[in-house]
């Protein structure tokens, strides 16, 4: 397994990106934006009134027949928009946590939509888990992979989740086995298994403690259907990888050792190119370099 180079995808399908917000989606989308260059990916955000999914929709008769991958905070049913097949992948997290993640990370966003309020509002983790400012608190992983409906139970959105994924999902990769769903995702998709460092870590989140308690039973009871599905995503994950992948688990190792290598070899060149700068700023009569030189966080959605 070696890094990877083309800059498209060896299918011809169009590969659709799901990305469920705190959820290991920002390291995967940078994976995604090297592995697809030259316009061939399509990263939809969402521009003031405009919704991702009504970006996806917007998208020109030609963009959508040329385009290789899109990727954004969509809800699944995209691929019915465009003229040829499409297989979509995404990562799910244990529920907890990325309610955890998302409360912190509002909180450190001053641009995040809920963060004046979760602020002015002096909420904790247990009233924002209960406060209901959002959908994204309360079984939205499988929202957005059911897809835009009315669903008369939790249970039936949840079944419509699984049948989709059954139908039109290469895979759900599991957060917290980045590296094992990368290896599945990239023997599914002919690749070369990239190497990656981890992106938007949060940095203001204190470690699990008995204050969490309370929390952690309101996340629980408002996102069973989440905690059902992030069950059923670990059980596929097993399966396609014992199914596909003689010897997974060694190969996933290897590719581990080899990755932190990559990670500790890009991080020198990195603080390197930082030294050179700074270097020339003080040449040049400007800033303080020291602040140049600092170790730049890296962020992960992982925390």
């Amino acid at each position: 397994m070696k890094n990877a180079t083309n800059t498209m995808d060896n299918q011809d399908d169009c590969l659709i990106f799901l990305h469920i917000p705190k959820a290991a989606g920002t390291t995967f989308a940078q994976i995604l934006q090297r592995r697809y260059r030259d316009g061939a990916l399509e990263w939809l955000n969402s521009e003031g009134a405009i919704s991702a999914d009504e970006a996806f929709e917007a998208l020109s008769p030609a963009r959508k027949s040329e385009v290789g991958a899109v990727m954004g905070h969509i809800n699944f049913g995209g691929h019915s928009l465009l003229p040829r097949p499409a297989r979509y992948v995404t990562f799910v997290r244990r529920p907890v946590e990325r309610i955890i993640s998302h409360y912190y990370h509002v909180l450190r966003n001053p641009q995040h939509y809920l963060h004046d309020e979760v602020r002015s509002r002096s909420m904790s983790l247990a009233a924002y888990a209960a406060s209901g400012l959002s959908t994204e608190l309360e079984n939205d992983q499988t929202r957005l992979i059911a897809g835009p409906g009315e669903y008369a139970s939790d249970q039936e959105m949840l079944a419509a989740a699984y049948r989709n994924i059954e139908r039109h999902f290469d895979c759900v990769g599991i957060a917290e086995r980045f590296a094992e769903s990368l290896v599945l995702i990239s023997h599914l998709r002919g690749w070369t298994v990239p190497y990656y460092r981890d992106a938007n870590i949060g940095a203001n989140r204190p470690r699990h403690s008995e204050m969490f308690a309370e929390a952690i039973a309101i996340i629980e009871e408002r996102n069973q259907c989440d905690m059902e599905l992030y069950q059923f995503a670990e059980r596929q994950l097993n399966e396609q990888l014992a199914a596909r992948i003689p010897h997974w688990e060694t190969q996933t190792e290897r590719f581990l050792l080899r990755n932190r290598q990559y990670v500790r070899i890009t991080e020198a060149a990195s603080l390197v190119r930082r030294g050179v700068v700074a270097g020339v700023r003080l040449l040049k009569g400007g800033a303080n370099p020291q602040s140049s030189l600092q170790p730049h966080a890296t962020m992960n959605t992982l925390l």
